[in-house]
């Protein structure tokens, strides 16, 4: 039996990747306790820091918890 090892993401599901105009990968994938972002130049080495959380659920409520599936959309020069 092989192995397999994912070499632009070690954990998390529901990876969306972008590559933007401004040569950089954006990255957003499921953490299940936050939304974060990553970016790099090169897609392999995307995975290779914390990244950096974007928004965190207040705790109780509406959309607080099981977060999964994020995706990026660059519209009309916005995120």
């Amino acid at each position: 039996m092989s192995t397999f090892y994912n070499i632009i993401a070690q954990s998390g599901g529901g990876p969306w990747v972008i590559k933007h105009i401004d040569g950089w990968y954006y990255m957003t994938r499921t953490t299940g306790i936050d939304l974060r972002i990553w970016r790099s130049h090169l897609l392999t080495t995307i995975d290779a820091d914390a990244g950096q959380i974007v928004w965190k659920p207040s705790g109780s409520g509406p959309a607080c918890k099981a977060i999964w599936a994020p995706e990026l959309h660059h519209i009309q020069s916005a995120w």
